[in-house]
C-alpha cells in the first residue's frame, strides 16, 4: 500500500495541472515532503499523505505535517467524507482550505458525526449554502455536541435575535456562536449593555457583525460603553454599538490620527465630536479611506468639508459602489444643463429606488443613456 502511495504521488509530479504546480505547489517540495519521513529519500510517502495531497489540493508541508498525527490506508471512508462535504456545494478550493485546517475530518463517520449536526440545523432553517458557509468557517461543528453546545446557544440566540432571519445571518456570519462558551464570552457583554441603557437593536447589531466586541473583557467593555456615553452617542440608537465597537478596536495612536485628518479638512474637535455621535463610521474606516473619500467629495463633487461634517453618513458609503456610478450620473445632468450642481446630499443618500425615480426615471428622454451608463458603472466599480 505504501508503494502505490509513492507511485500516486509521483503520477499526481508528473500529470497535475501546470498551472496548480505553478500558481500553489512547488513540485520540489513535494519531493522534499518525503524526506519528513524518513532521512531515506527512497522511503514510501505515507497513504494519508499523498490522498490530502492529491485528493484535497493541501500543500505538502501541510499534508506531512498532518501524516504524522492521522492515519488510514485505505481512502473508502476518506472518499465518502470529501463527497459529503461536495453535496454541500464546496469547491476544490474550499474543501483544500477545510481539509488543510481539519485533516482529522476524513477519517470521521459522515452518517454518525456529521448528519446528525446537519439535520439538526435543517429543522432550524439553515439551508445548504448556510451550512456550506458556516462549515467553511468552523468545520469543528461537525463534531460539536448537540445537546451540550448547538442546541442551548442556539435557544439563547434565539431569546435575543429579533427574526429567525437575524439569527441564521448572525450564525452565517459567525458560526463560533454556536459552540463558543456563553456564560464566559457572550452573556456578561450582553448584560453590560442593557445595564448602560443600550437598545436590543445594538445588542443585535453587534451580534450580526461585530459579536467578539461582547466578548472582551468586562472592565474594558464597560470603559468603551461609558466612553462613548460621555461623548454624548444615545445608547438607545443603533449607533451605540458601532461607537462602542470603533472605540474597542482603535488604538489612541490611530484614533489621534485620524482626528489629524479631519482636521487637514478644516473640522474642528467640536465638529469632529459631533460627526461622531452621528454616525460613528467616520471614525471606524482607515485613515487612507478617510481621505480618500473626503478627497473625492470635496475635490471631484465640489462640496463644501463642512457639508460632509454636518452629514458624516456620507463617509460610511463605499465610493466604488455607491457614490462613483451615482455621481457619474450627476455629470451627465450637469452638463446638459438639468440640475444645478453635482454635490447633492439627497442624491447619495437616498436608496437606489429613490436615486432612480428622482435622477434617471425623469430624464429618459433629455438623456435616455443614464440607465445603462448607471448599471455600467455599477457592474465595473
Amino acid at each position: 500500500m505504501l508503494h502505490r502511495a509513492r507511485f500516486v504521488l509521483k503520477n499526481w509530479l508528473l500529470h497535475s495541472d501546470s498551472s496548480y504546480l505553478s500558481g500553489r505547489v512547488n513540485p520540489c517540495s513535494l519531493l522534499s515532503c518525503l524526506r519528513l519521513f524518513s532521512s531515506d529519500p527512497t522511503a514510501p510517502v505515507p497513504f494519508v499523505v499523498s490522498y490530502l495531497i492529491n485528493e484535497c489540493g493541501v500543500r505538502p508541508e501541510s499534508a506531512a505535517s498532518a501524516g504524522k498525527y492521522i492515519h488510514f490506508e485505505t481512502p473508502e471512508r476518506a472518499d465518502v467524507v470529501l463527497g459529503f462535504f461536495r453535496n454541500l456545494g464546496f469547491t476544490d478550493s474550499q474543501l483544500t482550505k477545510v481539509f488543510g485546517r481539519r485533516p482529522r475530518l476524513l477519517m470521521s463517520d459522515p452518517e454518525k458525526h456529521f448528519m446528525p449536526r446537519i439535520r439538526f440545523l435543517e429543522s432550524n432553517g439553515f439551508s445548504t449554502s448556510d451550512m456550506a458557509q458556516i462549515l467553511l468557517r468552523t468545520p469543528e461543528i461537525l463534531h460539536a455536541s448537540i445537546e451540550n453546545q448547538l442546541l442551548p446557544n442556539l435557544n439563547f440566540f434565539k431569546t435575543v435575535m429579533p427574526s429567525d432571519e437575524n439569527l441564521i445571518r448572525a450564525i452565517r456570519r459567525n458560526p463560533f456562536l454556536l459552540t463558543c462558551e456563553l456564560e464566559t464570552y457572550v452573556i456578561p457583554g450582553i448584560r453590560i449593555l442593557r445595564e448602560s441603557g443600550a437598545g436590543e437593536s445594538s445588542i443585535v447589531r453587534l451580534l450580526l457583525f461585530h459579536p467578539r466586541t461582547l466578548m472582551t473583557s468586562r472592565s474594558q467593555l464597560s470603559q468603551a460603553i461609558e466612553r462613548v456615553k460621555k461623548m454624548g452617542v444615545d445608547p438607545r440608537l443603533t449607533q451605540f454599538s458601532v461607537a462602542v465597537q470603533t472605540i474597542r478596536g482603535v488604538s489612541k495612536g490611530t484614533w489621534d490620527s485620524k482626528i489629524d485628518a479631519y482636521r487637514k479638512w478644516g473640522w474642528s474637535n467640536k465638529l469632529i465630536l459631533k460627526a461622531f455621535t452621528k454616525s460613528p463610521w467616520c471614525m471606524a474606516m482607515s485613515v487612507k479611506k478617510l481621505m480618500a473619500n473626503m478627497d473625492y467629495y470635496v475635490n471631484k463633487m465640489g462640496f463644501d468639508p463642512l457639508v460632509i461634517a454636518a452629514r458624516p453618513i456620507l463617509l460610511a458609503f463605499s465610493l466604488d459602489k455607491r457614490i462613483m456610478p451615482r455621481d457619474a450620473v450627476l455629470c451627465v445632468l450637469l452638463s446638459k444643463g438639468l440640475i444645478e450642481s453635482r454635490a447633492s446630499v439627497q442624491a447619495l443618500a437616498i436608496t437606489n429606488e429613490g436615486f432612480q425615480k428622482k435622477f434617471l426615471d425623469p430624464y429618459k428622454e433629455q438623456a435616455p443613456e443614464l440607465l445603462q451608463l448607471f448599471q455600467e458603472k455599477l457592474r465595473t466599480c
